[in-house]
């Protein structure tokens, strides 16, 4: 009784694998584990119309990206994985006097989202200005090279 159920269990199990396999191999899929991807929160200094409007300073902000979305130029300084530390870094902008807002964006690019990952560990651990600014310039050259270069 015991082989006519284990019979056909593991044949229905071997079957599976076979038929598996051969679909990831018609597809070229050499992983089954899914990729990371993730929202990322943009810090967005402002809007613009032209882009030489865009290239204005502003008041404790020493780097910034300019990406044209439509018929606008958006300036970020950074962006981070974390609702809270966006949320904490536009208090931080608020205080001194500087408007920031946060627009989430999804993200395919995996290396990317991991880097991020990894600089909101100093971004937790950054309490000034100047030291959240420095994180930020790095993470604005991170993306530029990763993502809008690629």
């Amino acid at each position: 009784m015991k082989i006519n159920v284990i019979v056909p269990v593991i044949c229905a199990i071997l079957l599976g694998y076979l038929c598996a396999s051969f679909i990831f191999n018609q597809y070229g899929i050499s992983s089954f584990a899914f990729h990371e991807t993730a929202n990322i929160y943009f810090l967005q200094c402002g809007a613009y119309t032209t882009q030489e409007a865009s290239q204005t300073e502003i008041k404790g902000i020493s780097d910034k990206i300019t990406v044209k979305e439509g018929e606008k130029y958006y300036s970020y300084i950074g962006m981070t994985a974390d609702k809270n530390i966006a949320e904490s870094i536009q208090k931080l902008y608020q205080e001194n006097g500087v408007d920031i807002y946060i627009k989430d964006y999804y993200i395919e690019n995996e290396d990317f989202v991991n880097q991020i990952k990894q600089y909101d560990i100093l971004l937790e651990s950054s309490d000034t200005l100047e030291e959240v600014n420095s994180v930020l310039e790095t993470v604005l050259a991170t993306y530029d090279e990763t993502v809008l270069n690629s």
